[in-house]
């Protein structure tokens, strides 16, 4: 019987516990913020940047792309490291050489790649994209600078690639330096591409 009075004693107890727990919060009481608008928000700002930053490279010239000579690069491949986020990113282009008119050669000899770099996802174009026999690496050694492996024929074309060059590209904070590239010895040489046209 002493069990039902404690039962009755408590009762009152638990209705005044429910009944505040029901009422409407004071002015003077925080409320939290729904999890679910949060997260929701966080959720569009991450997927904004990330399409900010897995967005392809901007158009390139059209090809055939005029270098420094009077021959053009006529691009049938490309590699794209293009990342607009990124203080130092590129673009491979290879091709062949050819004349206006003409077309490309489609010989062994005139087969040719260029490394187009990107600064926070706009072309640099001075200094000029560097033209080579073949770009046989390009390792990032830090977020604002590459090193590059040029590859270069110093005998016939049958011989392939017999002689490389490392270059470091690097961005300064206000232009690319480049270090270690040596222009090639005939200065009518195919060197660079010419995007001041594009």
């Amino acid at each position: 019987m002493g069990g039902v009075k404690l039962t009755l004693a408590i009762l009152p107890f638990a209705a005044l516990v429910l009944a505040g727990c029901a009422a409407e919060p004071s002015a003077g009481m925080v409320t939290p913020t729904p999890v679910a608008t949060t997260a929701a928000a966080l959720a569009s700002e991450t997927t904004q940047h990330t399409e900010d930053c897995t967005a392809s490279a901007p158009a390139l010239p059209d090809s055939p792309i005029p270098t420094n000579t009077s021959m053009s690069l006529y691009v049938d491949n490309t590699e794209d490291n293009f990342d607009p986020c990124a203080k130092l990113s590129w673009v491979e282009l290879g091709g062949s050489l050819g004349t206006p008119g003409n077309g490309p050669a489609h010989t062994g000899a005139s087969m040719v790649e260029a490394l187009v770099l990107f600064h926070d996802g706009e072309m640099i174009a001075a200094p000029a994209p560097v033209v080579s026999e073949s770009i046989e690496s390009v390792q990032r050694i830090s977020d604002r600078a590459l090193s590059v492996e040029l590859g270069h024929r110093t005998g016939s074309t049958a011989a392939g690639i017999t002689e490389t060059e490392s270059v470091v590209f690097e961005w300064d904070g206000s232009a690319l330096r480049v270090t270690g590239y040596t222009p090639p010895a005939n200065a009518s040489a195919v060197s660079s591409l010419d995007l001041s046209q594009g």
